[in-house]
């Protein structure tokens, strides 16, 4: 007896996207059943022509309004009420989620088959993971051995799945995520409560038997992510991985505090390679811890020659004091990059809002009395506040601040807003170098209404300066007055 093939199979495989869409928008669950014709509906899941004038109408109409700015992620379906032009792969990945799967294992080892034949999952992906929760499979615990795997090749986010899975089966996962090392999936189970302790026990017991399938970067997200959840078992995880990669004593020092001055006697030796690289994600955890007394951070700082925001988070012992000392010395050096400047002027903030300035001022006076404007601070609110509230102030500093005024007027703002902490006679000189600016300004005319506009000094926004007005003497306050900008009828 002849079999006749399932009636879609003909057109499932039309060269035609608008043939292969309408046969797809007749598919039923029955139709499934046929592994031929679920085979041919899955690797529609990977065919990216688009179907002209095509709409697929979104599960969840919401949706969008839960991603950044309403962007999908990669990978997903449209999230909008209706989405035009939409792809083959699109339609029958649409189709496939309504629809369902058959609840057979071999329905499970086709979808992982297909998938671990894709390049790119596109849609197909979260569309395989909805459908890995939501299937009544057999043997749930086999399912989830046969898909996790391909979906996880993919790179696609198993957090919703592992809501919806019975517990029963997460032990799997978590040892799925550990041998070998998947690390979207196990940072998924850390911030999926239920898993958390089975995925970290999971995972230890993978390095110690070396099946976790590590290279130095996923040995470093491992630690890292450890240490990130403030897991006890980092540190014991980063010293087994340490004779491999020396690199990880960094980790290990974190928690364990014996390590922290071997961990600085190999920096201050040279003795770790391609601190630079790792240096940013030593520093992400530094930032979210408390004080670790002992750390070299100084030893880092020195090492790599950059902050990124370690000092601001620990603060400045010694040997931290010593290392800005050092940084900020590279404003009276000559030649020197402006990276060097912008951090020797960044270090010194932080020697001044610790009080711990010391050697440094004269450098600091010495380079605000200099005339090269490159070696002046970045005129902005913060850094500008900082050196105004140096006791006894900084010689050269409202010098300094007038130049800045007369080279950019622009900087007048920020110029007066952080002068308010300095003494009387300090504000009046700067006030009166933006009044001298406006006076000799030419003045414009800009309308603002129909029938206001506004007259004001061109080049200077003189108005800043009235709130120090009370501070000085009646001849500025009148001159003021003259040269303040002024809306009139026009």
């Amino acid at each position: 007896m002849t079999i006749e093939p399932h009636p879609l199979l003909a057109a499932l495989d039309d060269p035609s996207p608008a043939a292969v869409a309408d046969a797809l928008r007749k598919l039923r669950f029955r139709d499934l059943k046929d592994p031929l014709v679920l085979r041919a509906v899955l690797r529609a899941c990977a065919d990216d022509r688009v179907v002209p004038g095509a709409k697929v109408e979104a599960a969840d109409p919401f949706a969008s309004f839960f991603t950044a700015g309403g962007a999908a992620e990669p990978g997903s379906r449209p999230t909008g009420p209706a989405a035009s032009g939409a792809t083959v792969a699109v339609i029958a990945a649409d189709r496939l989620e309504k629809a369902g799967i058959p609840e057979t294992m071999e329905s499970a080892t086709l979808l992982a088959a297909v998938l671990d034949g894709l390049a790119d999952a596109g849609p197909l992906g979260p569309v395989a993971a909805r459908l890995l929760a939501e299937t009544k499979w057999p043997d749930p615990t086999e399912a989830v051995r046969i898909i996790v795997p391909a979906v996880c090749r993919h790179d696609v986010s198993l957090f919703q799945v592992l809501i919806k899975l019975p517990s029963t089966v997460l032990e799997t996962v978590c040892a799925l995520a550990a041998s070998p090392f998947r690390p979207r999936l196990f940072q998924e189970l850390m911030n999926h409560s239920p898993s958390q302790d089975s995925a970290v026990a999971a995972m230890v017991a993978a390095v110690a038997a070396g099946t976790a399938d590590l290279d130095e970067a996923s040995a470093v997200t491992l630690v890292s992510t450890l240490v990130a959840w403030n897991r006890r078992e980092a540190s014991g995880v980063a010293a087994s991985l340490e004779p491999r990669w020396p690199l990880l004593l960094a980790w290990r020092a974190l928690d364990d505090e014996s390590q922290r001055a071997r961990l600085r006697e190999q920096l201050d030796a040279g003795g770790l390679r391609d601190v630079e690289r790792f240096w940013p994600r030593v520093a992400e955890v530094l930032r979210h811890r408390e004080s670790l007394p002992g750390y070299p951070v100084a030893s880092f700082l020195r090492v790599v020659g950059t902050d990124p925001g370690v000092v601001a988070a620990v603060g400045v012992d010694d040997d931290v004091a010593t290392v800005l000392t050092e940084w900020v010395a590279a404003l009276g050096a000559d030649p020197t990059t402006p990276a060097a400047v912008d951090r020797a002027w960044e270090a010194a903030g932080h020697l001044i809002r610790a009080e711990r300035l010391g050697a440094s001022r004269a450098v600091l006076e010495g380079a605000l009395s200099a005339g090269d404007l490159a070696r002046w601070p970045v005129f902005e609110g913060p850094m500008l506040a900082v050196l105004t509230q140096v006791s006894p102030p900084l010689l050269g500093l409202v010098d300094a601040l007038c130049r800045a005024i007369t080279l950019d007027p622009g900087v007048a703002g920020a110029v007066v807003e952080a002068a308010a902490g300095l003494d009387d006679s300090s504000v009046a000189r700067v006030v009166e170098r933006v009044l001298e600016l406006a006076e000799r300004a030419p003045r414009t005319t800009v309308r603002v209404s129909a029938k206001v506009v506004r007259e004001a000094a061109e080049g200077i926004e003189v108005d800043v300066v009235e709130s120090l007005l009370p501070r000085c003497g009646p001849a500025q306050q009148e001159r003021f007055e003259r040269v303040r900008a002024v809306l009139r009828a026009g």
